[in-house]
């Protein structure tokens, strides 16, 4: 079916353009058609229907654990992760990035939903701000996804910083969580490592390829 009018993908969450192919989700919302059935090219030549893995969000803070994917990122950031699992598939040999010397407090959005579940139990309404009072550079990111696979990032990332330039960009952005964490009894449970961790197994997933199945292909890279 086609889109008689623009609208809002709740899956993607990018516009559906008037005339686009469309389908009903799990959940009965009208999405674009790729977002609830993906044509995967596995890295044998074999052809795999399969429903694309969403984004989780807990409704209920006793729900949160470490099977939920994924965190709030950037750009750069998710297409580091995704372009890490197509390397390891056969699908593409490099990724060009741009700056990543920017540092930013990265955290699980399960860490936070459980960190707004409480903010919402609190007994009188309060601002809080809600962050791992870490910070780590796009590099380190990077760094850490490549190394979890045993590959070294250097031979497979080119910098293009002028092609990807983004001159507004602040060079560091870090919370501070000690309200919440006093008030709340809040802290972050998953820590940066981990964090990268989950990303990657989870868009290795999408290829069918385990953590430990990546780790073989590389030592062949």
């Amino acid at each position: 079916m086609k889109a008689r009018f623009s609208t809002k993908c709740t899956a993607c969450d990018e516009f559906i353009e008037k005339g686009k192919e469309i389908a009903k989700n799990e959940d009965g919302n009208w999405v674009h058609k790729h977002c609830v059935d993906e044509i995967l090219e596995m890295p044998s030549g074999s052809i795999v229907k399969k429903p694309i893995e969403r984004k989780v969000v807990a409704s209920n803070p006793d729900d949160l654990n470490t099977d939920y994917k994924y965190v709030l990122v950037n750009d750069k950031i998710s297409k580091t992760v995704d372009n890490l699992a197509k390397i390891i598939a056969g699908k593409i040999k490099s990724i060009e990035l741009g700056n990543l010397s920017a540092r930013r407090d990265w955290g699980f959005a399960g860490d936070y939903v459980e960190a707004m579940w409480k903010i919402l139990d609190y007994k009188e309404p309060e601002d809080f701000v809600i962050s791992t009072d870490q910070i780590h550079s796009a590099e380190d990111f990077v760094k850490t996804c490549f190394e979890i696979v045993g590959l070294d990032w250097k031979k497979f990332v080119k910098i293009n910083s002028k092609k990807y330039l983004r001159p507004a960009e602040v060079p560091q952005l870090m919370g501070d969580s000690s309200k919440a964490r006093k008030l709340l009894g809040w802290k972050p449970k998953i820590k940066f490592h981990e964090l990268c961790r989950m990303m990657v197994e989870s868009d290795l997933k999408i290829f069918s390829i385990s953590l430990e199945k990546a780790k073989e292909i590389a030592k062949k890279l």
